[in-house]
């Protein structure tokens, strides 16, 4: 029987209330996956164990994050950063994977705003409409060198990325684009 290959990756839910991870591992058909075990650090907050389903995608919102106090409080939209994440089956200190995934969702979605309000203008002209996909593009790939970054284990130039873009972002919702 072979040994499992732990893997693990941050499936995109499109939902800022939720955390996705997926269990992506490679287990032996004859592998009997006990005591799964999930170890999850939101950005400025302390490790949490959480349940963890192998083979499948697992959800998590804020109370299962320990953000807010419990299952009947409502949801508080959950931090961009930097998440680690561990994921471990028995003999758990043998078996176990550890990564950190950057988290971009909140941005993003404040992104997405002011791309349609651009985008979908008539009241632009062709020089302003330009000018403000501009910027929009140079945030977009910062937001997505943030990522990067964060995959090949760089968090300072994660977060300064990340930092940047927010920066820039909420300079364009503050001074309007040139086509409103």
């Amino acid at each position: 029987m072979k040994t499992p290959k732990l893997d693990i990756s941050l499936a995109e839910s499109y939902n800022v209330y939720y955390l996705n991870i997926k269990d992506i591992s490679e287990y032996d058909s004859n592998w009997n996956i006990t005591t799964p075990s999930c170890e999850i650090t939101v950005p400025g907050f302390p490790k949490v164990n959480v349940p963890f389903t192998p083979k499948s995608e697992n959800f998590y919102k804020s109370s299962q994050l320990n953000l807010t106090c419990d299952e009947d409080t409502e949801c508080i939209p959950l931090p961009d950063g930097i998440y680690t994440v561990k994921y471990s089956v028995h003999p758990n200190a043998l078996y176990f994977i550890e990564k950190s995934f950057m988290r971009v969702n909140a941005i993003r979605c404040t992104y997405g705003e002011a791309f349609l309000k651009v985008d979908f203008s008539s009241s632009c002209n062709k020089e302003e409409k330009a000018k403000d996909k501009s910027t929009l593009k140079l945030i977009s790939i910062l937001i997505e060198g943030s990522v990067a970054a964060a995959n090949d284990c760089d968090c300072e130039k994660a977060y300064k990325w990340y930092n940047k873009a927010k920066q820039m972002l909420d300079n364009f919702h503050k001074e309007g684009c040139g086509c409103h």
